[in-house]
């Protein structure tokens, strides 16, 4: 995270991914003093898997942490400090994005090149092996890159004439191409490129995403967790639609899947997920309205203490005051049948169900 051009980090530093320590983890924001001291403007931070990347507003990048496939574009080495990535020096970069063993960046012309693994095309570059020296993705010719985004072992671009290439492993359908077989360099996916698409996504692990001008998401590949929101398990290897829901009603702007979940930001910044919850990463825990005693006012009951919700705001105090919006609405515990509380009428008391999100 940078803050005025102040860098810090936290997190696993097994790698030196964080600072030069021997500590394992690094528990609170550690501030990295390297970029104010050089007098560095900081355009981009990108943390990958146990390692570090900066992007300037020069253009150029800088990188340490885990190296074990020469990710970092330094060579063979152990790097536990920013360190320049020389064998750029002339070509401008606009955009990093990691890989699990790579890292996959976009250049002021509009090319996209890559440093690290590609034993199953992850880089796309045609080129079996690790490369310590960057190498291009095998972009066809004549065809321009719109958008990009780089997976946790593939990746894809979008062209200038809509259409969606796909390459890398694809043992879990996530190229979307009807079957199980890796591409070692950029294909036309055929089946996505049917739809006018606006945003793509290339998950972190194992997935794919498109966000298409009629508002609907489709998504593919590993499905751990129901986190494609078709409302099961299934892993598919085809373009499959998000089932309808709420969301359809505003226009999605982004999307971000991870390992179990998947976040949707509409026009208005609203966030909405599906998938695992069972560590919080939805981001809203789950209660029992116990009276419903007006159009707009619900009495809940969480353990011992009864709190006032007003206009979709929760407020309660117990050591600190906590305000929750609420998501919404029902009447089972299965949490299946939405009511609209504003219209309402009540006449009696009821079991009403709620989830809501911290704020």
């Amino acid at each position: 995270m940078a803050v005025n051009n102040k860098l810090y980090a936290w997190g696993s530093n097994e790698k030196k991914a964080v600072n030069e320590s021997e500590d394992a983890f690094v528990t609170s924001p550690y501030e990295i003093t390297y970029f104010k001291d050089n007098d560095i403007t900081i355009k981009d931070v990108i943390a990958g898997f146990n390692n570090s990347y900066i992007l300037t507003e020069g253009g150029e990048v800088y990188s340490w942490g885990f190296n074990n496939n020469r990710q970092l574009g330094h060579g063979k080495g152990t790097f536990s400090s920013p360190k320049k990535v020389e064998s750029l020096s002339g070509v401008n970069i606009v955009d990093v994005q990691t890989q699990y063993y790579g890292v996959i960046m976009r250049t002021s012309d509009n090319e996209l090149i890559g440093f690290g693994r590609d034993v199953n095309g992850e880089l796309g570059s045609g080129v079996s092996g690790i490369h310590g020296d960057f190498v291009k993705v095998a972009i066809p010719n004549g065809v321009t890159v719109l958008d990009y985004s780089a997976g946790m072992y593939h990746g894809m671009f979008l062209s200038t004439d809509n259409d969606l290439y796909v390459w890398g492993y694809n043992g879990d359908g996530q190229l979307g191409l009807g079957d199980l077989d890796r591409r070692l360099t950029p294909v036309k996916n055929e089946l996505a490129s049917v739809y006018s698409i606006r945003t793509i996504s290339s998950s972190v692990y194992s997935s794919s995403s498109i966000i298409t001008e009629d508002n609907s998401v489709y998504n593919w590949g590993l499905n751990g967790y129901t986190k494609l929101g078709f409302g099961d398990w299934e892993t598919v290897n085809v373009p499959k639609k998000m089932k309808d829901s709420p969301i359809n009603n505003a226009r999605i702007t982004n999307i971000s899947v991870g390992k179990y979940h998947t976040f949707l930001e509409d026009e208005e910044g609203r966030i909405y997920g599906v998938g695992s919850n069972e560590y919080g990463e939805m981001g809203f825990t789950t209660g029992t309205v116990v009276k419903l005693n007006n159009l707009n006012k619900l009495s809940l009951q969480l353990g011992t203490e009864k709190y006032i919700l007003n206009n979709d705001l929760l407020t309660f105090n117990i050591d600190i005051k906590k305000i929750m919006k609420v998501y919404n609405y029902y009447l089972d515990e299965d949490y299946s049948t939405i009511i609209d509380i504003s219209g309402y009428q009540v006449t009696s008391d009821l079991d009403i169900y709620i989830k809501w999100i911290w704020i």
